[in-house]
């Protein structure tokens, strides 16, 4: 490979490395009981990010949650395409639960912390076919609400989100995907074993943003000046 396309490829792997990167400021809740912080990775190069929200909890489970998540740039978040489930012709789901959000390709809630959606949530109701085409160009904000449908006699209702989990970072209860480059903001109450679903015990609220760091003009500036200085040593001794 030669010295200018080995320049060109280091610095597209530059700029591809630098989309998926972001700026945070983790989120401890009053009570100390909750930390929340979000991870950025890379969906689809030069398109697409994955934004994640985990929440590390020193009581050890989060048992449910509801989420506000807002976009940066108009119809931002991106959803699955609506399925047929019951054979009839006609799109009746989307796909908006995953139990492993880490690896989702489009918007998804962590499906042991959420029901399906309370009422209201979002606007427009995923229920109501009309509102698909909605779905289909992206949502400004979504709302999703907990707790799940498991019954509290039979199962254990929580999410492991202690220390142990995800190196130190906690549960994954939620992925935004979103154009590359969008700031992403989550916003809501999280319940943990303290607070159970049947319990008077308060929720504990929280706000993450997550904002895209973008490489500076001047900082791209440097790089094509590096590339182009070592272009033209190589000419020189040619």
């Amino acid at each position: 490979m030669s010295l200018k396309r080995l320049f060109l490829a280091g610095g597209l792997l530059a700029c591809a490395s630098l989309s998926a990167s972001a700026a945070v400021t983790p989120f401890t809740s009053a009570n100390g009981i909750f930390t929340f912080d979000t991870r950025r990775t890379t969906v689809t190069a030069g398109s697409l990010d994955r934004v994640t929200l985990y929440v590390l909890s020193r009581a050890g489970d989060i048992l449910g949650s509801d989420i506000t998540v807002t976009s940066g740039t108009p119809n931002g978040l991106k959803f699955s395409t609506p399925v047929d489930t019951n054979d009839d012709g006609e799109p009746d789901t989307l796909n908006i639960k995953n139990a492993n959000v880490l690896v989702a390709n489009r918007t998804a809630a962590n499906n042991i912390v959420f029901k399906l959606l309370a009422p209201g949530y979002p606007k427009p109701d995923n229920t109501d076919p009309s509102t698909y085409p909605a779905y289909g160009q992206g949502l400004t904000t979504f709302q999703i609400a907990g707790f799940d449908d498991r019954d509290a006699a039979t199962f254990d209702l929580g999410l492991k989100a202690g220390a142990s989990q995800n190196g130190g970072l906690g549960a994954a209860i939620f992925s935004a995907v979103v154009p590359t480059g969008t700031s992403v903001t989550f916003s809501g109450s999280a319940g943990d074993d303290s607070t159970p679903p049947n319990s008077s015990g308060a929720l504990t609220p929280f706000t993450v943003l997550d904002t895209a760091v973008v490489p500076e003009p001047t900082a791209l500036g440097f790089i094509g000046l590096g590339g182009l200085s070592l272009l033209s040593r190589r000419n020189r001794r040619a």
